[in-house]
């Protein structure tokens, strides 16, 4: 920091448009490859969103792009002085003010103790944190050192900023006001990775998704494109079964393309018809497999990712 305003500093950051980029890596440990030709690329005032169930290669790729992992082939460029992580895990001094910790961070850094001061100012406006600037961490509700932990991350004046799980275990008041404030940094000029399985921050914010399994890029588009990919006009209906379906019942599901959700719980997708599922329920009793529920329903994003990963499972 040299003492001008952060959002002004990002702001200029938006006439290079790509700020990061990977292509065709591999990355991973001893153990082998958990990344396979795996390539992306982050834009300057885009938010992407990273999903993916465990295993599916999001930390190592978290890893890659914060220079802590360094890839076995491959293209990647993404400067790590101009990146932020802010972890699920609160990385905050307790005892310290949310001042304090932005200035104590941005030290650490190399900033003189005058430019933190000046950068401190403005990341905890911008990240909504005017209110508690010289409360300790320790009082703060979980909402609170949420932000603080953002304004953190742009003591740097990063270009691209990495958020894993921003939402997890936060009210639903909270969480509408991390939103907010990650449109802030958005709108001035940041890129921004978002790993999440909060939906409905993907729906509002993200302008792509990118569905990461098995170390592997299943898709990489906007979240209207990924709907109209999986369902293309379907409907998903949900089945609650009585009893949890056998080794034969279960195979004669996959073989009418349901998708397990849980023991009991399974996802058709209905082509035409959508209220007529008599022939289905019909199908179902043939099988042995008694229904107690059978519901269609109008499809979301968190359903076309689930149908898309188990799918691929």
């Amino acid at each position: 920091m040299q003492g001008r305003p952060f959002y002004r500093m990002l702001k200029s950051q938006r006439e290079s448009t790509s700020v990061a980029e990977l292509a065709h890596i591999f990355a991973g440990y001893q153990s082998g490859d958990v990344l396979k030709d795996v390539s992306l690329r982050m834009c300057a005032g885009e938010v992407t969103a990273l999903a993916g169930p465990n295993g599916a290669g999001k930390s190592t790729l978290i890893r890659v792009l914060t220079g802590t992992l360094l890839a076995r082939t491959g293209l990647v460029r993404c400067n790590k002085t101009e990146t932020s992580l802010v972890p699920q895990e609160i990385a905050l001094y307790p005892w310290l003010t949310a001042r304090e910790n932005c200035v104590a961070f941005s030290m650490m850094d190399g900033a003189s103790r005058r430019d933190a001061g000046i950068g401190a100012s403005n990341a905890l406006d911008m990240a909504g944190c005017t209110q508690v600037t010289d409360t300790r961490v320790s009082r703060l509700s979980g909402g609170y050192r949420r932000r603080v932990n953002i304004a953190v991350a742009l003591m740097s004046s990063p270009k691209l900023m990495i958020l894993d799980e921003p939402t997890a275990g936060l009210d639903a008041d909270a969480k509408r006001v991390v939103q907010d404030v990650m449109r802030r940094v958005r709108d001035a000029g940041c890129a921004i990775l978002v790993v999440t399985h909060d939906f409905d921050v993907v729906e509002h914010l993200a302008d792509r998704i990118i569905v990461l399994a098995g170390g592997r890029i299943l898709r990489d588009e906007s979240p209207g494109d990924l709907m109209d990919t999986i369902f293309a006009g379907q409907r998903p209906v949900e089945l609650l079964l009585q009893d949890a379906a056998n080794e034969h019942q279960a195979a004669f599901l996959v073989a009418h393309g349901a998708v397990c959700y849980g023991p009991t719980r399974w996802v058709v997708l209905q082509k035409r018809n959508y209220t007529d599922v008599g022939p289905l329920s019909d199908a179902m009793a043939e099988a042995g497999l008694r229904i107690v529920e059978m519901r269609v329903r109008e499809p979301n994003l968190s359903d076309a990712y689930t149908l898309l990963v188990k799918a691929e499972a």
